[in-house]
């Protein structure tokens, strides 16, 4: 059956695994339309899943989660772009794939495009494969008839500016790229994975996310509520910002993570908002991207450098902590239950790794995320600790999506990539969070050592299918691979 993994929970992540199926359209009306997917299998009943574009952006993206019925084993995939929102309208772009579906609990990723008036494509996305040094990623991408290619699949990174599943440019400057879906303006080549073309091309109508938000600073930056923000930044690469400029695009322009915005209390992202000192990659300020106004500023001699294209995600930037900190207020998060994101790439395996900690040695005053030990992740309020057990850590920075909650009707809980890892019944609340920061834990004196890319905290507890919605998102924009569509719990 079919699920719209950002809208509700459905069963995605399903024993027998599935397909991720990525929708990147285009289409002429300004408020409206309608994408309709079909799963025709091999034997057994087709599927049908429309997907209403009414208060979308005409230029995003969906998700959507195909997980087989029994006796399914291969798919016939009809897609159509309609500009009525029940999609009882003529179709005014069409893409068919065929696919068979993986083995086991294997999720694969494949793409569509869908731009009005830009001819039919056909077939389906190549496979997953890993380009460096201007080699070709994929395979199988078909060229669209006067429009767009489609190419790549999986999740694949082309280095170096590489050209990923085949690198067939579209006529109009829309070559797609990598399985990443990045657009390319002006004609310019994707530079693979899941980044937007660098050199300071703009990027037209950026990657599809699984909220569908517009596009802002410029690339692969969701910036949600139909606004349009920072035109013209390089996403991914960025310039290097001296004399206390702006790196990294410009505001999120009124957006949510995955469309998300009840609640958004701090929203911090590596490719926006990140003011550097003059004629240095230190950073300065980390500007909220929730409208709230807490920026996060780091006091001088401790300030992280910005690292404006990291190839561990996929060429976009990140903030690397070697002995510095960013301070915030977080005072939103007391007497309250709370959902906290993070995008983070752990380097060291020191205990007390946390990369989000505060001041204070009292019971529940003070909010402590990260890893405990090289094997233990942990989410503590300070003596109400929740431990998960984690892979210890291989040669590198190890980046994961790691959610943390507080639930005041039944308890704590931490997930990692998209599966849950630890949950207790503690009900309890911080009463208070002093000296909130990034990157230091200041009650045992411990610096963090790695890198993070984003964090995001909401004031209350995010059911399913907005935690599910921005896990993928997270997962989308920052290359990390995940095993499985994020399930329910």
């Amino acid at each position: 059956m079919l699920m719209l993994v950002w809208v509700g929970c459905g069963k995605a992540g399903s024993p027998g695994g599935g397909l991720e199926l990525h929708v990147r359209y285009d289409i002429s009306t300004p408020d409206g339309g309608c994408v309709r997917v079909r799963a025709v299998p091999s034997s057994g009943q087709a599927m049908t899943e429309d997907v209403s574009l009414a208060g979308r952006p005409r230029d995003g993206g969906l998700v959507i989660g195909i997980a087989p019925l029994p006796g399914w084993t291969s798919v016939s995939l009809p897609i159509s772009l309609h500009h009525a929102d029940d999609c009882s309208s003529p179709a005014v772009a069409n893409q068919r794939l065929e696919e068979t579906f993986p083995v086991g609990l294997e999720v694969r990723r494949i793409d569509a495009v869908l731009i009005e008036g830009g001819g039919t494509a056909g077939g389906s996305a190549g496979g997953g494969a890993t380009a460096g040094g201007g080699a070709t990623a994929g395979g199988g991408g078909a060229t669209a008839g006067g429009g767009t290619p489609t190419a790549g699949g999986g999740m694949p990174t082309a280095g170096g500016g590489a050209t990923a599943g085949g690198g067939a440019t579209a006529g109009g400057g829309m070559p797609t790229a990598g399985g990443g879906m990045p657009t390319a303006g002006g004609g310019a080549t994707a530079g693979g994975g899941m980044m937007t073309a660098g050199g300071g091309a703009t990027a037209g109508g950026g990657m599809m996310t699984a909220g569908g938000g517009a596009t802002a600073g410029g690339g692969m930056m969701t910036a949600g509520g139909g606004a349009t923000a920072g035109g013209g930044a390089t996403a991914g690469g960025g310039a290097t910002a001296g004399g206390g400029a702006t790196a990294g695009g410009g505001a999120a322009g009124g957006g949510a993570p995955a469309n998300v915005r009840t609640g958004l209390q701090l929203w911090y992202r590596a490719d926006v908002g990140t003011v550097l000192q003059a004629a240095t990659s230190n950073v300065t300020s980390w500007q909220d991207q929730s409208g709230n106004g807490r920026n996060a500023t780091s006091p001088a001699g401790l300030r992280p450098a910005l690292i404006n294209s990291n190839s561990e995600i996929g060429g976009r930037p990140s903030i690397r902590f070697t002995g510095d900190e960013l301070n915030f207020d977080g005072s939103f998060m007391a007497n309250t239950a709370y959902t906290v994101f993070a995008v983070a790439g752990r380097n060291g395996t020191q205990n007390g790794n946390f990369y989000v900690s505060g001041t204070s040695m009292t019971t529940n005053a003070n909010f402590i995320a990260g890893p405990e030990t090289n094997t233990t992740l942990r989410l503590s309020q300070y003596n109400n600790n929740l431990d998960a057990t984690i892979g210890a850590k291989g040669a590198g920075r190890e980046w994961n999506v790691e959610v943390f909650w507080l639930d005041t009707a039944t308890g704590h809980g931490i997930r990692r990539n998209g599966v849950q890892i630890a949950t207790n019944a503690n009900t309890t609340p911080l009463a208070s969070w002093a000296g909130a920061r990034l990157g230091y834990f200041e009650p045992f004196d411990i610096r963090y050592d790695g890198d993070i890319a984003e964090v995001i905290m909401f004031n209350r507890f995010l059911p399913c299918s907005e935690r599910r919605a921005i896990e993928l998102e997270l997962a989308e924009r920052w290359a990390i691979i995940i095993q499985a569509i994020p399930s329910c719990p």
